[in-house]
């Protein structure tokens, strides 16, 4: 072979060798491209089945399996809808109030002419008086402060309660009223100034009274239904009073009134007891 053929084969051989390594060299960067892009397509997805896994099991629990959705974020119960568990407000609060409790207050006659009698017969009052005569000869008037109650407030219950003057058993039969306003007039000397008021027209009847023993307590029956309708009232307020009135059919009781006395404890008039639940 001349010198210029061997000069020629051997630069044909040089280029191909350059070429061939050009070649491969990129074969290998692309190869450790895609190595790269695999493995940290691998790093990404198992990272995120740890932190599932972790979500499903940090309060110590497993997934609930049988729910359709996982479990909801709290990692309590599952919810069959696959959606929060909203019964539960965000911060956590609880949004359940309980009922407002009832309340129990005791009245007394607050003034000397605040329980009084009227004589059926002529008319005349009677404001000072020792005891209460409840007799057919007699309406008895009793007045309370009571507008600490709320406005719209229940009454659950309402009852009087007399302190007996002295010993009595004949049959008695008696019915309570009360005065439709919220801002009765006082008590005065006036002439029938309890049978000239104007009353609800309902009525609790006080029926077949036990006997009375000296200076026990007696109580009237249930008188809510009276009471209820004052307290429900638009104009019912902070300085709402009432005025009750007992008028008796047949038989005698005697109550003790606010000027009457016993061991030198003045005040035995007759007491009212309210028990109301305020409305919200």
């Amino acid at each position: 072979m001349s010198f210029h053929q061997s000069s020629g084969a051997l630069h044909y051989a040089t280029q191909f060798a350059v070429l061939y390594c050009s070649i491969m060299k990129r074969c290998f960067f692309l190869f450790l491209f895609s190595l790269v892009a695999f493995l940290s397509g691998c790093s990404l997805i198992f990272n995120d089945e740890t932190t599932s896994d972790n979500n499903d099991t940090r309060d110590g629990n497993p997934p609930d399996a049988s729910d359709p959705a996982g479990a909801n974020e709290n990692g309590g119960a599952s919810d069959p809808t696959g959606g929060d568990d909203t019964n539960e407000p965000p911060d956590g609060t609880d949004t359940n109030t309980p009922p407002p409790e009832p309340t129990t207050e005791t009245y007394l006659i607050a003034y000397s002419h605040d329980d009084v009698e009227q004589n059926v017969s002529d008319g005349a009052m009677d404001l000072y008086g020792v005891e209460l005569d409840i007799a057919p000869d007699f309406w008895v008037g009793l007045r309370y402060d009571i507008g600490n109650i709320p406005q719209n407030a229940t009454i659950d219950s309402a009852f009087l309660s007399f302190r007996r003057r002295s010993d009595t058993t004949a049959t008695t039969n008696a019915t309570i009223s009360i005065q439709n306003s919220v801002s009765p007039a006082d008590f005065t000397a006036s002439v029938n100034n309890l049978s000239e008021r104007d009353l609800l027209s309902t009525s609790v009847p006080w029926n077949n009274i036990e006997s009375w023993n000296q200076d026990d307590l007696y109580m009237s029956p249930n008188i809510k239904t009276l009471i209820q309708p004052l307290v429900s009232f638009s104009n019912w307020s902070a300085s709402s009073s009432i005025v009750i009135i007992v008028k008796t059919t047949l038989g005698y009781r005697s109550s003790r009134s606010f000027n009457s006395s016993q061991d030198g404890v003045p005040n035995h008039g007759p007491t009212l007891t309210i028990t109301y639940t305020e409305n919200e």
